[in-house]
């Protein structure tokens, strides 16, 4: 509110000054809103962490309720330059010698090196299928039951042959390499394995691109630079083929990923028990209910010392928080034989201070010699609600949408508004009453001003009076 400088003319009177220490008293009780409203600011504030770290805790239960990570299985191998392995809950522990034979591989073909070959007018079949050996060291080709149309060709140039192969669907993937004297279109198959391979036939001005890898034909416009075959490993003293270089369950539950053929020794596979997903998820447990109990503390906390108070301390609801997420990670569980199971069993105790703490040696041991019964009393089964579904029901009554934090916050914002409307009324009434003192007294300044015009008339004319002097 702007207050005009003056100083009473008449009465002497430092009216802004006055005025000033009038407003100061009449603002006392918006004063004491506005301290209010930032008081339950700073609370609303306070409950809005306390949210975060709630949540933070219901996303660590939350991922507690995946039974797989209590069943999972590590394979470590030996080598990882030849092949990596990954292992699903089914493999079966154990030590296995792995070599790697062959990679599988696709056919690979190219033109000749030297003048680019005559293209024309013409059509190219492109027959996809095995090229066998018999016992004679005979080679044949036998071609899929299925096989993409001729290619009718109409053009000159490399170009625009590759174009019309990668448009066929024929199965393999044309593209055109410059080796320093002359451009080659290379074709190769489009996956891997033995019935990968695949005949060229040409006719009319395609005739000098056929290719039958099986009769080694020469005068033609291809050499062949890669033969199609599937990859076969040894694993314990068996040969198994497949036609990627993806071996799926020829271990059970483990998938090796081919790299390399080995040289002398095998590669060693160790599939074993996992505990790093589960022990990972625990400890994420312990250091989120950690983290609420540290948050919730300081803001309820009294510092008999300073004799100060922090911004929720005497709020009771807070306290009821804690304690029903504390009793809900701490009971104990019915298991489906008969058994009862809670955290303790598994290393994770109750501190003095309200913390959590895991005892990794026992945590390590629950999980390797009972994972069925860690996984049903924390993930949970057809005939039991695990721990994660339990606590994560008490957590949604504290911060879902219906919650107690939910409450919590929109009470205060609700008497935050409340106080923001009063102010506003405060502000309106405020500027009336300095309007009012204003002219009450400008009002005292005329009524002086006019009194002593009065008295200087009346002197005056006494003055004039004989005898008077």
């Amino acid at each position: 509110m702007g207050i005009t400088s003056s100083v009473g003319l008449a009465t002497g009177l430092n009216v802004d000054d006055i005025v000033s220490k009038l407003m100061s008293a009449e603002q006392q009780p918006a004063v004491l809103l506005q301290q209010k409203s930032t008081k339950l600011s700073t609370q609303l504030s306070a409950f809005g962490q306390i949210k975060s770290v709630v949540s933070s805790l219901a996303d660590s239960v939350t991922a507690l309720g995946s039974a797989d990570k209590y069943a999972a299985m590590s394979a470590r191998v030996s080598d990882s330059t030849a092949l990596t392995a990954t292992s699903s809950t089914s493999a079966l522990a154990g030590t296995y010698n792995v070599k790697v034979l062959n990679l599988a591989q696709g056919q690979r073909v190219a033109t000749n090196s030297g003048a680019t070959p005559t293209v024309g007018n013409g059509t190219l079949t492109i027959q996809l299928g095995t090229y066998k050996t018999d016992a004679s060291n005979v080679t044949s080709f036998e071609a899929a039951s299925t096989t993409a149309a001729p290619i009718a060709f109409t053009g000159s140039t490399l170009t625009e042959l590759r174009d019309s192969i990668n448009k066929s669907g024929a199965g393999v993937t044309a593209s055109i390499v410059n080796d320093g004297t002359s451009d080659r279109l290379v074709l190769a198959s489009n996956s891997t394995g033995a019935a990968t391979g695949f005949k060229i036939t040409g006719t009319d001005g395609l005739s000098g691109f056929s290719y039958d890898a099986s009769t080694n034909a020469t005068g033609n416009s291809f050499t062949g630079l890669q033969s199609a075959q599937d990859s076969k490993v040894e694993i314990q003293g068996l040969t198994i083929t497949r036609s990627s270089n993806t071996v799926e369950n020829a271990i059970p539950g483990v998938t090796l990923n081919l790299t390399a053929q080995t040289t002398t020794n095998p590669v060693v596979v160790t599939v074993a028990k996992d505990n790093s997903q589960a022990s990972t998820a625990i400890q994420n447990l312990v250091k989120a209910y950690n983290g609420m109990v540290s948050t919730m503390s300081a803001m309820t906390s009294y510092d008999a010392k300073n004799d100060k108070a922090s911004v929720l301390t005497g709020d009771a609801s807070v306290t009821s928080m804690r304690n029903l997420a504390r009793n809900a990670l701490t009971q104990s569980i019915r298991l489906s034989d008969g058994s009862s199971m809670r955290l303790s069993d598994l290393g994770v105790t109750l501190q003095k201070d309200g913390t959590l703490a895991v005892d990794n040696t026992k945590l390590n041991k629950a999980l390797t010699e009972q994972p069925a019964r860690v996984s049903e009393f924390l993930a949970g089964n057809d005939t039991t609600k695990g721990l994660s579904k339990l606590v994560s029901g008490t957590l949604d009554t504290i911060n879902g949408t219906g919650g107690s934090l939910a409450g919590k916050t929109k009470g205060l914002q609700a008497s935050i508004d409340s106080i923001g409307k009063q102010l506003d009324s405060w502000d309106s009434r405020l500027t009336s009453i300095e309007a009012r003192y204003r002219a009450q007294f400008t009002a005292l300044e005329t009524t002086i001003s006019s009194m002593q015009s009065t008295q200087s008339f009346l002197t005056q004319q006494l003055a004039a009076l004989p005898g008077m002097g």
